[in-house]
């Protein structure tokens, strides 16, 4: 692929019209990001920036990929997403070796080494390594806030990239496959907890007994044995289940074990294995 910069004819002196150079430089005393645009506010260091930051106003998409309909503002955007399709991962992880197709998230993937967390929510303090994280966190635990809707199924989420992977349900697109298996998934966190099977790796410790497990889930699950709070308490024995899912199914015991009732002496059994072999206890009694 040719990622030679695409010719295009755009009037500078039109852009300069509506926007006045005062709005270009506002805040003189600032020493970095002096340039700001006038529509959002935003600021950069140098004024070819900014001439292209107006090109996301325009919708200018002037980068476009030679395989696939996609098109970009810039050509840094482009030559990203270009990797997509030759999974080309250029920049590497000197602690785990794992790479990246860019820089940004070679950066934001150290942070899972230093455990850094930059973001913190305002409402309830809690930490993330990621922007993007944080205004999931928000919407989803205070605000309850979903944009993004389904057109198909008409389902709202917290956030787009949420939605995207949601729409390859309906489109039973599966564009993340395991080098290993071949086995393919529909989003890339999917693909993660899977490539962890093969690895055998446990990243999530428990802090009490030092117990790890392969998915932030299951260690989750597990710590809730040593907590002294009821979770997933049985209504019926006051038994404690580590999951709604383990409670779902101690529950469908207690449904069993009520329908299987001996209609002889009133026993009660979970299984009907277990009812028949008593119920040849009743046929002993009457040979006897």
């Amino acid at each position: 692929m040719d990622l030679e910069e695409k010719k295009v004819t755009i009037d500078v002196d039109a852009i300069k019209k509506e926007f006045p150079e005062e709005s270009l430089v506002s805040n003189n005393s600032a020493k970095k990001k002096r340039f700001e645009c006038e529509i959002c506010g935003k600021s950069f260091s140098y004024k070819c920036t900014l001439t292209e930051h107006y090109y996301y106003h325009t919708d200018d998409k002037r980068y476009q990929c030679d395989i696939c309909p996609c098109a970009f503002v810039k050509k840094s955007h482009m030559i990203r997403h270009y990797r997509t399709h030759t999974n080309e991962k250029p920049y590497v992880c000197k602690e785990c070796h794992k790479g990246f197709k860019d820089n940004s998230g070679l950066k934001i993937h150290y942070r899972l080494h230093s455990n850094e967390k930059p973001y913190e929510c305002d409402a309830c303090n809690k930490r993330f390594r990621q922007k993007g994280h944080l205004n999931s966190h928000v919407r989803t635990s205070h605000t309850n806030e979903r944009p993004h809707k389904c057109e198909i199924c008409n389902r709202a989420f917290g956030t787009k990239w949420i939605l995207n992977n949601h729409l390859r349900i309906h489109t039973n697109e599966k564009p993340y496959e395991c080098d290993i298996c071949k086995c393919r998934f529909t989003a890339k966190q999917s693909l993660n907890e899977h490539v962890l099977k093969h690895s055998n790796e446990k990243p999530y410790e428990c802090d009490i007994c030092k117990r790890t497990f392969t998915l932030k889930r299951l260690l989750r699950e597990h710590g809730h044995r040593h907590s002294k709070r009821k979770h997933h308490e049985c209504e019926l024995c006051g038994k404690i289940c580590t999951s709604d899912y383990k409670l779902i199914c101690h529950q469908q015991a207690h449904a069993r074990s009520q329908s299987l009732q001996c209609q002889l002496c009133n026993h009660s059994f979970k299984y009907l294995s277990d009812l028949r072999k008593h119920s040849q206890t009743h046929l002993i009694e009457e040979a006897v």
